[in-house]
């Protein structure tokens, strides 16, 4: 079976390659404990796929749908994915080359026009290419599948020297993103030390280049729910006043809304009354984007956070 997708790639015939990722897929997912005779073969061979940029997407996808396919194969075949060497560290780093697949598209800073009624110039999704929303969604699954004890220790390696990378913006956004992705399926692991990953957001949050301060408002956003309550108990220090200055970001006013929306999923984890002494500020910057701006989506955004701040203000 391996034979024949090897035959077909080193033929050049992707159309039958991907015919035969998809048996493969199917298998991973109805009886993935058929392939533990060649499990060290197939995982190794269908990491060489997905990294090969020469290779059609959908072939490279595929391949990629087989990896994380496996990883998800835990409760049908307990133990199976521990037996493969490097397995999770070799994926985790395939879907970041995956999530480098983005361009830097004068689009993306369009904001005219509105987000609710969708004619605004271009959205948050702009210079994706067609493999950047498989990590990204690679990236959810596996870690919801194997969870944060296998998946943290790979992350915590990898991400700070991403973001230390100051010649590529691509690298440092890829970073952040995966952080948002991977919150949910490690959250358990995540929550009692918030700080490291806080640490890496504000960091990012004063980036040169604003898709990676954006992305890092994507992340803050996502952990403020993913992580509530420990999030907000411990690190409202640091992220409120990260929030409120980048709501000072006018040449970019996709980072500002960005930063008010990520107020409300802050604003919606908080218990003890964490908020209170931000309120006062929270507000008057918040009413300033909403009278002052000429965007939208800022007008919009702020909008929003004032009232899920007014509302974890009553609670």
């Amino acid at each position: 079976m391996l034979s024949t997708l090897e035959t077909a790639v080193n033929k050049q015939d992707e159309s039958a390659a991907q015919d035969a990722l998809e048996m493969f897929i199917e298998i991973a997912e109805m009886d993935p404990r058929f392939l533990r005779g060649m499990l060290v073969q197939m995982a190794n061979a269908m990491t060489t796929l997905a990294r090969t940029e020469q290779l059609e997407s959908a072939t490279r996808q595929l391949a990629m749908e087989f990896l994380v396919t496996l990883a998800e194969s835990r409760d049908k075949a307990p133990g199976m994915i521990r037996k493969l060497p490097d397995f999770v560290n070799n994926l985790f780093q395939s879907l970041l080359l995956f999530l480098l697949d983005i361009d830097d598209d004068a689009e993306w800073y369009d904001v005219s026009g509105s987000i609710a009624d969708g004619s605004a110039g271009g959205n948050e999704d702009t210079g994706h290419g067609e493999t950047y929303d498989v990590g990204q969604e690679g990236f959810d699954r596996v870690a919801l599948a194997l969870g944060g004890a296998q998946v943290l220790p790979i992350a915590s390696g990898l991400l700070p020297h991403l973001l230390a990378d100051k010649s590529d913006w691509k690298k440092r956004h890829a970073c952040m993103i995966c952080l948002a992705q991977i919150a949910e399926g490690c959250a358990k692991v995540m929550a009692p030390q918030c700080d490291g990953c806080v640490d890496m957001c504000l960091t990012a949050s004063v980036d040169e280049h604003p898709r990676v301060r954006w992305a890092c408002f994507q992340a803050l956003g996502q952990l403020s729910t993913d992580l509530a309550p420990d999030l907000q108990r411990k690190q409202h220090h640091r992220v409120v006043p990260c929030l409120l200055q980048a709501m000072n970001d006018v040449q970019n006013p996709r980072v500002q809304a960005h930063a008010s929306v990520a107020i409300v999923n802050f604003s919606e984890g908080c218990v003890d009354n964490v908020l209170a002494p931000y309120l006062d500020e929270i507000v008057m910057k918040l009413l300033v984007l909403l009278e002052k701006s000429s965007v939208s989506a800022v007008q919009e955004a702020a909008l929003t956070a004032l009232a899920s701040v007014a509302d974890s203000a009553q609670e």
